[in-house]
Parts: C-alpha cells; structure tokens; sequence
C-alpha cells in the first residue's frame, strides 16, 4: 500500500488505531498511521528482557471476555492463551494475613457476611441501580456494607476502574454493565505470547503506512478534508487526507495536547471533560526461585485494599523464578508517579513485606521495572471510568464524526460497556472505520 497518498490519516497505533488500519485495508482504502511511540500497541506493552524474552505485560494483561474481537486476531495471527482462574489462587489480605477467599469467609463473623455482600449482594445492587448519580463510596454506605465488604468492594471497583470509590460513579457502573456484549462465559485470558507481539504481528500487514516517532501536534479540519503536522524524525511533517481518525487517549485529549483548529465544538469538549480518566501503573517484580516456598510461589493474585493488585503471569510452575504484574490504581498510582524507579521498587516491595510476615524480600530480587503510564506524555494516566456526570451518553458524543471528516475511536469511544479493555479499543476502530467508508461513498470519493 502506498504510503504517498492516503486518505485517511489515523493518529494512533494502539488497539484502536490497528483496529480501523486493518478494517480499512480490508476494504482497500488507502491510510498512513502515526505514532509518536517507537512501538505499536499503546497501552498494551509487553517487556522481554526481565526474564530471558519471556513476555511480562507492562501494560494491559487480560483478554476480558469468552468472545472478545480479539480473541479473533489471537486465533489469526497464531497466538495462544489460557484461562485465569477466578479464585482459585488468589490471595487476600485481610486481618494481618493473606488467604484464601475461603479463608477470609473463615477468618470470623464478620468476614462471612462480608464475603455475601461482596461476592453476590453488592455487584448485584450496582447493576441494578437506577438512582441519583452518587459515588461509590456513599453508595457503600447507603447500602450499610460492612467494613470488610467496603474495604474488597472498594478495592475491587477501584481497580477495575483505576479510580478511587469517592471517585466513581454507581449509576455510570450500572449503565456499562447493562451495556456490556462481550457474551457469557464471561472469563479473563493470558496473551502466552504477550499483547506487544500480537500487536507487532498486525501491524506487519501495514508495511510503510505506519509512521513511528511521529507525535501528531496539530489538526485542522474541515468540509473538504484535514491537514495534520506532526513532529516526526526530521523535525516537522505535515500530511494532507480526506479524513482523520483520532485515537489518542482521553488523557491526552483533556490536556490539549493535541491543538484542533477550529476548536472542537463546545459538546464535544464537554463529553471530553465529563468522562473520568483514572490511573493506572505497572511495578513488574522478578524474585529468586527460593520464593516458590513461600506464598508467592502458591497465589494466583495477591490483593491488597490500598489500590494495589499483583498478578503472577506464570503461576502453577514448578520451577524457575517468581514474576510479578503489579497494578497500581487510582490515587496509590498518581501518589508514586514521577518518582525515581529504585524508589517506587522500595515501596512496593515494603508494602508485599507488610502482607507476608516474616519473609525479607529485597534479597531475592532480581529484576524490577516501573512502568509509568500517569506521567507518559502520550498517555497520561490509565483508562477512562464513569464519574459522576460522565457515562455512556458522553462516550457517544465523543465517538460522533464531525463533518464526515474528523473521526474518533478508542477505549473512551467505546460505548456498549467495554470501555478500559482493548477488545473495546479495537472495536471502536473497526466501527470509525465503517463510519469513514460511508463518509468517502457520500462525498463521492469512493464507490459504492
């Protein structure tokens, strides 16, 4: 395909943005992606050098979803994955301890009735919430959760969402969850590979419509078309198409990063500000072997309820070190952004010793990588959740075309409950890619 004369320009070479190049190569309509990274993927980016090449995921871990679009392109390209188990595995600190799920129904009263309320009675009431628009915390309270329901509940939504409970919307969750069509069994699944490779694997197909280190500044649209400038390889570039597709991330939308001239219009802006963007970082651990004696060589997960969540990639090994995927949400991971490396390694290695009495961990060390989305200028956070003011209309209005010349896709684009997943993402691209078949049919520029 050449890359001389595209007609559409897609800012981006995430999920959503390979998503619409493969949708619209598909249907021969010529396009250039640029990307300010040196990488396609996004927020998907998986590290190979903490552990010989094997994959440790930086950014996005899971497949969500018995039958999400991109189980499709795992099959395709020649990937393969399992399947996370639930609870079996997973670790909870609780009362000094780390157990079971059937340890902390165990561990007193209390626990028990805690376990109900946060395993089937409170999911079940935010879904079926139709009242005022409160956050999660009050919601909680309203529903005189007990301490430890609040704690896991809080936790548990904190780190889907990547936002605190004081932060969330009740009546946003109960909309995406009513929206969702990723179908049941509803499971998560391992990219074995790593997300970065299929990602790589995709893009192969593009050849040189892709543009790496090309950070799009600036867009001006209008009725006969768009004119983008980046600042690429040998300083500024600027490109000429029929359309745009913008996919950048809300965070990067809410902090002007990108300048569009004439100004978006005021809707739009608003559907911007209104949508949360939370935050979300990755700590990647590598311990010694010898660690397998201890409860990080037996979990599945561990779950602490300061916002941190740490998911062990390779579980049910015999042998060979002990990885970790630490997720960091909401204000936990805006509290340690910015801060040096060795640092925020410090932190999290003193906050797993606060959860296993009498094991030093700092020894065993081997390998550790900080991966900081919240100050990554192409990002600048996690992913979007629903805040008060902020739920599925908004996404709509930030996913209409605008004078069948500016499209837009993305996770925060995406508007049938997948929003912070990159099924979503790719999803959205595939459907701005429809959108913008249609726009060159009916301004002429394509047969029907």
């Amino acid at each position: 395909m050449p890359p001389e004369s595209p007609r559409v320009l897609i800012v981006g070479a995430g999920f959503a943005g390979l998503g619409c190049a493969h949708a619209l190569r598909q249907s021969g309509i010529p396009f250039l992606v640029l990307e300010a990274k040196d990488r396609v993927g996004g927020r998907a980016r998986t590290e190979y050098d903490l552990l010989g090449g094997q994959p440790i995921e930086g950014g996005a871990m899971m497949v969500h979803g018995s039958y999400a679009s991109v189980l499709d392109w795992i099959q395709e390209l020649g990937l393969t994955t399992r399947k996370v188990p639930e609870f079996r595995g997973a670790r909870f600190f609780l009362k000094g301890k780390l157990r079971t799920a059937f340890g902390v129904a165990l561990s007193g009263l209390e626990p028990l009735r805690s376990s109900i309320q946060t395993m089937w009675r409170l999911p079940k009431a935010v879904a079926r919430y139709d009242g005022p628009d409160v956050t999660l915390d009050r919601f909680l309270e309203e529903h005189h959760a007990l301490p430890t329901a609040t704690k896991f509940v809080g936790a548990m939504y904190a780190s889907i969402n990547a936002a605190d409970p004081d932060q969330v919307s009740v009546r946003g969750l109960a909309e995406e969850a009513n929206a969702q069509s990723f179908g049941l069994p509803w499971a998560n699944y391992q990219v074995l590979e790593g997300y970065g490779e299929l990602a790589k694997r995709r893009a192969q197909e593009f050849g040189d419509a892709i543009h790496l280190r090309t950070r799009v500044n600036r867009i001006e649209w209008a009725t006969e078309g768009v004119r983008v400038q980046a600042d690429g390889p040998a300083g500024l570039e600027t490109y000429h198409a029929a359309a745009a597709v913008v996919t950048v991330s809300l965070g990067v939308l809410q902090a002007h990063a990108v300048e569009f001239v004439p100004a978006l219009p005021e809707p739009r802006q608003a559907a911007i500000e209104a949508l949360g963007f939370g935050h979300a970082d990755k700590i990647l651990l590598v311990f010694d072997e010898s660690l397998r004696r201890t409860v990080l060589g037996k979990a599945t997960s561990v779950a602490s309820t300061r916002g941190s969540w740490f998911f062990f990639p390779y579980y049910g090994a015999k042998e060979g070190p002990v990885v970790l995927e630490g997720f960091l949400s909401g204000r936990r991971a805006l509290e340690l952004s910015g801060h040096p490396e060795a640092e925020v390694v410090e932190s999290v290695v003193r906050e797993l010793e606060s959860m296993i009495p009498r094991t030093e961990l700092r020894s065993h060390l081997v390998a550790a990588r900080y991966v900081d989305w919240s100050a990554d200028p192409d990002v600048r956070g996690g992913y979007t959740y629903p805040k008060v003011g902020g739920g599925i209309e908004q996404r709509r209005i930030l996913a209409e075309p605008l004078d069948d010349v500016l499209f837009f896709a993305g996770e925060s684009a995406h508007f049938a409950g997948e929003y912070a997943t990159v099924h979503g993402a790719l999803d959205s691209g595939v459907r701005a890619a429809g959108e913008i078949r249609e726009s060159l049919v009916r301004r002429g520029l394509l047969a029907a």
